[in-house]
């Protein structure tokens, strides 16, 4: 239920703040010490097929949002920025931390981030 309150969305994963970055490490981040989220497993003949479960990171997904954009997943979007400092260092750290070793991004955050991620200006603009 994070996302009902950007605020504290921001403050939880600000790597600024307290386990700021460990949270982020542990949710999104892979390797040793990240957490190992659900999995479907589809028999096909005499194969298994195991694929990230669609819905394990959707909760995930809009606390990110929310913590980045300062706004309730959903929200209309509007004129982007202007953001708090916390919410630019939740961004640059999500995206830091998806890009250290991710094959590719959790289905889950494939929407969230975007909207969250178009709320931010790139610097000098």
């Amino acid at each position: 239920m994070m996302s009902k309150n950007p605020d504290a969305s921001t403050a939880f994963f600000n790597p600024e703040v307290d386990n700021g970055q460990a949270h982020l490490d542990y949710l999104i981040g892979n390797g040793d010490g990240a957490r190992e989220w659900p999995q479907q497993h589809v028999v096909a003949g005499p194969r298994v097929i195991t694929t990230d479960d669609p819905f394990s990171r959707h909760g995930l997904g809009l606390a990110l949002e929310a913590g980045t954009t300062g706004n309730e997943p959903g929200a209309a979007l509007g004129k982007p920025g202007p953001h708090s400092e916390g919410q630019a260092r939740v961004m640059q750290a999500v995206i830091a931390t998806l890009d250290q070793g991710a094959k590719q991004r959790p289905g889950a955050l494939r929407l969230s981030r975007p909207r969250g991620g178009g709320q931010h200006d790139p610097p000098g603009r």
